[in-house]
């Protein structure tokens, strides 16, 4: 059966910054301000398919003239726009732009927390049986900055503050008191310099469960690259 839901979110937030990331001292005044994030979205679902589009405005109050065309003080963009198909009850195929959020987020997450959030230009193919508890997701991304039109000889990849490639391959299993998950990130960022990519590898292990009453927790994350990334 086909099914269309509509949504709409409106999130005000007021923030008072007094020695927010820095020190504060007594010759500066606190900031105060309230940033909001409004989002309308549609998802259609029928059988196979999956459709889903998010358009976000963000913005902060008073940053805008009540009467204007254009705005730079005014992000508004499409933060979803992808769409599913499933080969199975278990298989399926995404590719658009997404969030990805993975368990707390830590490291592969959605950063809903902040107005603007995040989201990737990219596909996944992804595994999920809740009979056995597994799920596999493996995705990937390309980017790339200019109109087509304009792209006629090489990629380079500037002006960005981003990642040119992506790759991941997270691995997931729950247990009877436990979650387990592995992760594997290699991203490559355009050098400057030589038009060369450094490229970098991320690995993740998390856990969590529960001993008795008690809510236990872990992760642990190694880094390597053969060159630093800028």
């Amino acid at each position: 059966m086909a099914q269309l839901t509509l949504g709409t979110q409106v999130r005000p937030r007021a923030e008072f910054r007094n020695g927010f990331k820095t020190l504060s001292d007594e010759d500066r005044s606190p900031a105060f301000f309230i940033e909001q994030r409004a989002r309308l979205f549609a998802d259609y679902n029928v059988e196979k398919f999956r459709v889903r589009i998010n358009f976000q405005d963000v913005r902060i109050w008073g940053s805008t003239n009540q009467i204007f065309k254009t705005d730079s003080n005014v992000v508004t963009n499409v933060y979803e726009a992808w769409g599913l198909y499933r080969f199975s009850d278990t298989w399926s195929f995404k590719v658009g732009r997404m969030a990805w959020d993975y368990d707390n987020a830590r490291f592969l997450g959605d950063l809903r927390w902040a107005a603007q959030s995040r989201s990737h230009d990219g596909l996944v193919f992804s595994y999920k049986n809740s009979t056995n508890n597994w799920q596999v997701d493996l995705g990937g991304a390309f980017n790339q900055v200019g109109f087509e039109p304009g792209i006629l000889t090489k990629t380079f990849y500037s002006g960005v503050n981003n990642y040119k490639t992506n790759q991941f391959l997270y691995i997931n299993k729950k247990l009877e008191n436990a979650k387990l998950s592995l992760l594997i990130h290699n991203d490559g960022r355009q050098l400057q310099a030589d038009s060369s990519l450094a490229m970098r590898q991320t690995y993740g292990l998390i856990g969590t469960g529960n001993i008795g009453d008690v809510g236990v927790g872990g992760e642990l994350y190694y880094q390597g690259a053969k060159m630093p990334v800028m």
